[in-house]
């Protein structure tokens, strides 16, 4: 149950993160930094979910999911709007999870 718990999270924040992505090159018409900012974070996303599919090293799975988890929480301090705090559900569960995890080797 956990695992398949696990894996939809990540599935959904693949979504996000895609979206993400999609979004940025749409609404920025121009090459600019904000538009690189944008991407980054879009791709932070995807691989920080995809990491979520596998747990062999969980301390590095943990240390992405906090990483993200802590972004999304500043951004949804400096801008709370309903797509931030997706985000900050679904990284947090994410988060969550993988700290209830058992080590591999357990």
């Amino acid at each position: 149950m956990p695992n398949r718990f696990r894996q939809a999270l990540a599935s959904l924040a693949i979504l996000l993160g895609i979206g993400h992505f999609a979004f940025g090159i749409i609404a920025y018409k121009a090459f600019s930094v904000d538009l690189l900012w944008f991407l980054g974070f879009g791709i932070a996303m995807i691989v920080t979910a995809f990491a979520n599919f596998k747990d062999e090293k969980i301390w590095i799975l943990r240390v992405q999911n906090a990483l993200v988890l802590g972004s999304i929480a500043a951004l949804a301090y400096l801008i709370p709007q309903p797509q931030i705090l997706v985000g900050l559900v679904l990284f947090a569960s994410l988060f969550a999870v993988s700290c209830i995890l058992p080590r591999p080797n357990e």
